[in-house]
């Protein structure tokens, strides 16, 4: 693919990043990561350089790079967790610009409807950890766990992000400490986002396994309990359908659920539009 410049302040700071993580220049903005050297460890690094881009900018980088591609709708849109909030404003810009948006696909993504419960991860590696791993997956009881060191929290975090093919085998305590710091940024970046009513249909792909009452703030508990859609009924202006698929957060994406919930996108994808709309 020919080189492309850098069209916008935004972009020319993204390329900056990507060319000072990969050693690499002149980098396009069309240019593929990996095919200039990137790899898993690298891209943790990347995302942490690039941690204070907005929802809304996210969206709008993604948009111009993909009508590179594809100039014109209809686009099939998708994101898994916090990607699909990203998928969601994509979805929201495309539609304001005179796009059709043929799927939107959250993959187990939480509606931004928070109540002031991001607070309580700001300055506390502890009780993100915990929610990322699930205080039922720690290696001790939760208070106890917030009595070891920081180094020692990390390391809890980073054994369990090798088993759920988060981070590689040769990540060490450098690494998982950019990729917590990337996830708490993803956290400041939804509690900031102001999302608007989407007109469209949306799709939900929600895990079987709901993640345990321990791990979610008193306000989602509620919330889960009354709301099978995860809180986008109330943000989307026709019915939100409701996948289930097998597993967990982390495992739905992961052999062998992820061929189900393959098999499920699939069919959405496969489906004409009036079904879609239903």
């Amino acid at each position: 693919m020919s080189y492309v410049a850098p069209r916008d302040t935004l972009e020319l700071q993204l390329v900056h990043v990507w060319e000072t993580t990969l050693g690499v220049r002149p980098i396009g903005v069309t240019t593929n990561f990996f095919d200039f050297g990137g790899h898993s460890l690298l891209a943790v690094s990347l995302m942490a350089h690039i941690q204070h881009t907005r929802i809304e900018d996210m969206a709008a980088h993604y948009i111009k790079a993909l009508r590179v591609v594809q100039p014109q709708g209809p686009y099939w849109l998708g994101g898994y967790s916090f990607g699909g909030l990203v998928a969601f404003e994509m979805a929201q810009q495309l539609h304001s610009q005179g796009q059709r948006v043929a799927l939107l696909a959250l993959l187990d993504t939480w509606a931004p409807l928070f109540d002031g419960e991001v607070d309580l991860f700001e300055d506390d590696d502890a009780k993100t950890i915990a929610t990322f791993i699930g205080k039922q997956n720690l290696p001790m009881p939760y208070d106890e766990f917030r009595q070891l060191d920081s180094d020692e929290q990390a390391l809890c975090l980073l054994e369990t992000a090798r088993k759920i093919n988060v981070m590689p085998l040769g990540a060490g305590l450098p690494e998982i400490r950019r990729f917590l710091h990337v996830w708490k940024a993803n956290i400041r970046a939804t509690a900031s986002y102001m999302p608007r009513i989407y007109p469209n249909c949306i799709t939900l792909f929600k895990s079987e396994v709901p993640i345990t009452e321990t791990d979610l703030p008193e306000s989602r508990i509620d919330l889960r309990d009354a709301d099978s859609t995860l809180g986008w009924g109330k943000l989307s202006a026709q019915p939100v359908t409701v996948c289930t698929v097998p597993g967990t957060h982390e495992t739905m994406v992961d052999e062998p659920h992820v061929q189900i919930l393959a098999e499920r996108l699939r069919s959405y994808l496969n489906a004409p539009q009036s079904i879609r709309d239903r």
